[in-house]
């Protein structure tokens, strides 16, 4: 080795120890891992590596510089598996020993691959489609509003059918939900689906049919400067019913493609504690119905509240208050639930008959009180006296995200009428249209369509912007909303109800998500794509970070405002993981370097 390499590898692990506190490392040992990776005798910017130590249950990834280089913080000593993958190369692997606060060394080499397409991710696959003319561009639409609400395309188009395998598909997802649960077996299914059907099935044929021409891959470029200056930790969460069980085809090598969730899918939204502990909840195990995980051994614990017929009851949102208490829905009867961490107990809050379902999105208000939306507007529990109050929206239609400003006004989504509703403190309503979406690809079919049927998060005409989860800034005036189906983050003033909203880096990555962290900066979950984004309001500027396994289909993400700077966690609702993404700060990376 050179000794400009020798140098390179030296500053990048002093960056990467630099930039990372004691609390924020998964690992314990000083032992470092650093190495090289080429292609054709030249270095990779970009690169994934990964690292895992025989019989733990959580894996570390790393990204190389504009020199090809990496570095690992400290790793636990004993024999790690040691992996280096891109787009457009194979994975290669290796196996080391790490030990007694000695360096090791890695260098890997990759070598191209003919055909890497089960590697692409979601919005790589819908990118590649044809889309050249307004067609074809309606029937990306078409497709991405109605096919890709409940699972990545990825995991679609990965495949391919003829026509009879399309229209089988399309029947069978037009009458279940996003958990392959039959709704109505003999009914019609979702009329709107029904209703594109036929289009459906037939672009289909010819995009992904067994005579296809090749697509003509756009791929996102691998990452670089601070979107490669990151640590991300991911931590497997083994089914409630199964404590043992690891999913072995989990999206860790990317040419396997995107795995099936219905091996062990299980985490589904997520919050960090005081003591840095992660809770989960779980909308599909019958044992478990909140999760816990600590990230400094990787050990996940399940509790059960019990349902209907002894199963736990399923859980999709949560939030903590003041007190380190933690409140879910109960969905088998649509209650809130509060678990105390320190009892490991559960209390039920009875609902009464006359008020709708608590949803799926939870959020706390400054006096402690806990809201979730409901289909028919929003809800609000008193956690002390138990009792309920329900508020009806002026405009019936379904909701999803649900969020609370720093003035405890309360916002909430309503996916399929592009639209937020507002309650504020006096219990009164109001609703913000979103921007009428510019360059409108519907025909008079999907017009009809719109005046006759309602569309929803999961299916609808080429116009909705499907605006799904949001989150206020806590100290500032701005509520950021994710709009999914146009891949625009928009920004909502909280005083004036003014609305800009601004496009994603990359179409079709389908934002779904959005947190706010203490330094003002912008967090969003992109479902059909394998990364996240962080938007900087002050630059207008966004980073993404590529995820190190392929079918994450995040449908939230979580920060954690102890470590400097934040970290993020988010859960891989398809692969049965929580991640932990660190970003590694330039300020340490200097200091640590001119001391």
């Amino acid at each position: 080795m050179s000794n400009r390499t020798k140098g390179l590898l030296i500053l990048a692990v002093i960056f990467f120890i630099g930039g990372l506190s004691a609390a924020q490392l998964s690992t314990t040992s000083p032992s470092a891992l650093t190495g090289a990776v080429t292609s054709a005798g030249k270095p990779v910017e970009g690169v994934a590596v990964s690292a895992r130590a025989d019989g733990k249950t959580f894996t570390t990834s790393v990204f190389t510089d504009s020199n090809g280089v990496y570095a690992f913080p400290g790793l636990e000593d004993g024999r790690h598996a040691i992996w280096a993958q891109a787009v457009g190369f194979e994975a290669m692997k290796a196996e080391l020993v790490v030990s007694g606060g000695k360096k090791a060394q890695q260098n890997f080499a990759l070598k191209t691959l003919q055909d890497f397409s089960k590697q692409l991710s979601g919005d790589e696959f819908v990118a590649s489609l044809p889309g050249d003319s307004p067609q074809d561009l309606r029937m990306k639409a078409i497709f991405t509003n109605n096919c890709t609400g409940c699972h990545q395309a990825s995991f679609l188009l990965q495949n391919r059918f003829d026509a009879r395998g399309w229209a089988a598909i399309v029947n069978f997802m037009a009458r279940t939900d996003p958990f392959a649960s039959v709704r109505d077996p003999e009914g019609p299914g979702s009329p709107m689906i029904q209703a594109y059907k036929e289009e459906l099935v037939g672009y289909l044929t010819q995009v992904r049919g067994p005579n296809s021409a090749p697509l003509k891959i756009k791929l996102v470029p691998r990452p670089t400067g601070d979107a490669a200056r990151v640590v991300i930790t991911e931590f497997d969460v083994p089914p409630g019913q199964q404590p043992d069980y690891i999913q072995k085809h989990n999206g860790s090598i990317w040419s396997d493609g995107t795995p099936s969730s219905h091996a062990a899918h299980a985490p589904h939204d997520a919050v960090v504690d005081r003591q840095g502990i992660v809770w989960f909840t779980d909308q599909i195990n019958p044992e478990r119905t909140l999760g816990r995980l600590d990230p400094k051994t990787g050990k996940t614990t399940g509790y059960k509240l019990a349902g209907s017929e002894g199963i736990s009851c399923h859980s999709h949102g949560l939030v903590l208050d003041a007190s380190g208490n933690i409140f879910l829905n109960c969905q088998d009867n649509g209650t809130f639930a509060k678990f105390d961490p320190r009892t490991e107990q559960f209390t039920k809050f009875p609902r009464p008959d006359t008020l709708p379902d608590v949803g799926g999105t939870l959020v706390v208000d400054s006096k402690g009180f806990i809201w979730a939306q409901t289909n028919e507007g929003a809800i609000k529990l008193d956690p002390k006296t138990g009792n309920y109050t329900g508020y009806k929206q002026p405009t019936p239609g379904g909701t999803y995200g649900i969020t609370v400003d720093k003035e405890d006004k309360v916002w909430f989504t309503q996916p399929g009428l592009n639209q937020v509703v507002v309650v504020d403190t006096a219990g009164k309503m109001s609703e913000v249209r979103m921007p009428p979406l510019p360059g409108d690809l519907s025909n008079d079919k999907d017009r009809q369509l719109a005046s006759t049927l309602r569309s929803g998060a999961n299916s609808g005409t080429p116009s909705i912007k499907v605006p799904r989860r949001l989150a206020a800034d806590p100290n500032g005036d701005y509520v950021w909303v994710a709009e999914y189906s146009v891949d625009l983050l928009a920004r909502i003033d909280i005083h004036t109800k003014e609305v800009k909203e601004y496009p994603m880096p990359h179409r079709y990555s389908q934002p779904y998500s959005v947190v706010v962290d203490k330094d003002h900066m912008v967090w969003i979950a992109l479902m059909n794509t394998d990364r996240i984004a962080k938007f900087n309001p002050f630059t207008e500027q966004f980073t993404e970070y590529t995820l190190p396994t392929r079918g994450t289909e995040a449908r939230f993400i979580a920060v954690d405002n102890s470590t400097d700077p934040p970290s993020v966690w988010l859960p891989y609702f398809r692969t049965n993981k929580l991640a932990r993404i660190q970003p590694l700060s330039t300020t340490n990376k200097i200091a640590k370097t001119e001391r």
